[in-house]
């Protein structure tokens, strides 16, 4: 049932409530008889179709099955639906097909809760067709509101102020590629799941996939932008990015998080890494604030491999298969974080310079609570001060 039609039943069911509660006061309820009853639903129903008609047609520029063309039979390729005027689109069913936004600004595409299928997901071993494809120079434009069976691909041209909003990408090939200059955000978006389903943001990367099968090679993003907000990725997040490019994670759950840089800047807090490999920044310059890895089973849960300046903070390690804290690099800080039960290594592993572990706690991890790490007390003692880490089994 599509979230359109349930929110239409529930303010039919409000509105048939609000007769009742009328009726009631009125001292008429008792005259109620099933008829009745059923003749007042579809009463009120009725009246909220006529209310919510020009919404449910797509009172922006609608698009159908009807209005795609077939780009090039030859070659048994999908049809589409090309946009090269600024406009709100918006679906008025189920399609199957492409669209392609071609050198437009201020483009909104509403799903409206429908759903968009690529009909050709692979022509060949070397061509691949789209869902949904950008071409050319784009700014401003938005897709929301609805399933995506296929994948995004942007063009190789240059792409500023893309929106994904409330969308469920189902994958196919790549939920998202991008071949260009991209700066994206991502707002409340569901990556699928699959045998081949995966998002590549140039070179950032999630699947749902076993992580050893997804491509590994680095890809260089110069001038790349990703933020990425109230997200669930069911896989890998990969990101090999330069050339001062900043990386913003937010409030997400993410399976594995590997962060590969040699300049650029990024922030992450408020994210679980849960149950493949934790965290893994191999980057300057990196802030991760109140995060949580948990339950990795191939890996540490943060593992910061030469990455230098950088702070973990208020974070918490706990039950994965290594360290809970694998610390390398140099000049990093790591301060009012936890590791707890991590079963097969250290809470906290230091094997960088000039690395400072302050007010910190460990617990009941296999191997030892620390490694390379003063000052370290344990529960009992009376000798603290501010700095001095806990630990504790």
């Amino acid at each position: 049932m599509r979230l359109s039609h349930i929110k239409k039943l529930a303010l039919c069911g409000l509105c048939m409530l609000g007769f009742a509660v009328q009726a009631q006061n009125r001292g008429t309820c008792a005259t109620f008889s099933a008829d009745n009853l059923e003749s007042l639903v579809e009463g009120v129903c009725e009246i909220y179709e006529e209310l919510t008609s020009a919404t449910s047609s797509c009172a922006a520029i609608p698009i159908s099955q009807a209005d795609f063309t077939q780009l090039d039979p030859l070659e048994n390729n999908s049809n589409a639906f090309i946009i090269t005027q600024s406009g709100n689109y918006c679906l008025t069913e189920d399609v199957f097909g492409s669209i392609i936004i071609d050198n437009a600004t201020n483009v909104s595409i509403d799903l409206n809760d429908f759903s968009i299928t690529v009909t050709v997901a692979v022509i060949d071993s070397n061509t691949r067709q789209a869902a949904i494809q950008f071409n050319d120079t784009i700014t401003h434009a938005t897709i929301k509101n609805g399933t995506i069976n296929g994948y995004i691909f942007f063009n190789g041209g240059m792409y500023t102020d893309i929106k994904l909003r409330n969308l469920y990408i189902a994958g196919g090939v790549s939920g998202i590629f991008n071949d260009g200059q991209l700066q994206l955000t991502i707002f409340s978006t569901l990556a699928g799941s699959g045998d081949f389903a995966y998002l590549l943001l140039d070179t950032v990367t999630t699947a749902a996939i076993p992580v050893n099968d997804v491509p590994d090679q680095a890809i260089m993003a110069n001038n790349f932008d990703l933020k990425l907000i109230n997200s669930y990725l069911a896989g890998r997040l990969q990101a090999t990015v330069s050339n001062n490019a900043t990386i913003d994670i937010e409030n997400s759950t993410i399976t594995t998080c590997v962060i590969i840089a040699n300049s650029g800047y990024g922030v992450i807090k408020n994210t679980i890494f849960e149950a493949d490999s934790g965290c893994n920044i191999n980057a300057p310059n990196f802030v991760i604030l109140d995060c949580i890895t948990l339950n990795n089973v191939n890996g540490t849960g943060f593992f910061m491999d030469s990455g230098t300046i950088s702070i973990i903070e208020r974070s918490t390690a706990v039950n994965n298969d290594l360290d809970g804290f694998a610390i390398a690099g140099n000049n990093n800080l790591i301060r009012h974080c936890i590791a707890e039960s991590n079963n097969g290594g250290y809470g906290f592993n230091i094997t960088g310079s000039a690395i400072e572990v302050l007010d910190c706690i460990a617990c009941n991890n296999s191997a030892g609570n620390y490694i390379n790490v003063t000052p370290v007390r344990t529960i009992g003692d009376t000798n603290f001060a501010a700095g001095y880490n806990v630990s504790c089994n």
